[in-house]
């Protein structure tokens, strides 16, 4: 049932990704539970890819409408991720969706920051301060150069 699988991704969140009490409560208990009752809705219990993909359609053009922020918007889309990613995986990685970066960087620099990631002993929820680092740095170097 999707709400097993809502309570195996909390699971996973707090003791593998060893992410707060805080923002898995408002993981598990706002998107996830979004979708749950979206699904239930339409009298799905269970995990569905095509219902998945009629709730992120309808998400998005609330979004496009300006009827959603766009935090509440990628919030809900990564959840449907993380979502289908454990169901199909039974494993979960945290990233977050970014609209834009602000510090562009040309395409043969494109593949640095992460070749540099992959050298770093690091928590894997710190990857994006790195790599907004490194692509502020480099964006930075062209310019001035």
């Amino acid at each position: 049932m999707l709400s097993d699988l809502i309570d195996q991704i909390s699971t996973c969140m707090l003791n593998e990704l060893k992410l707060s009490s805080r923002t898995v409560y408002g993981q598990s208990y706002g998107y996830m539970k979004a979708v749950h009752d979206y699904c239930l809705s339409q009298g799905e219990k269970y995990y569905n890819p095509v219902l998945f993909g009629r709730f992120r359609d309808e998400l998005e053009v609330r979004y496009e409408k300006g009827e959603v922020k766009q935090t509440h918007y990628l919030g809900k889309r990564k959840c449907l991720e993380r979502l289908t990613e454990y169901y199909n995986t039974g494993t979960l990685s945290w990233t977050m969706h970014k609209l834009k970066q602000k510090y562009r960087l040309f395409d043969e620099d494109k593949a640095l920051p992460e070749e540099f990631l992959q050298t770093l002993i690091r928590d894997p929820n710190t990857s994006y301060g790195y790599s907004w680092v490194i692509r502020r740095y480099l964006s930075q170097t062209k310019i001035n150069t």
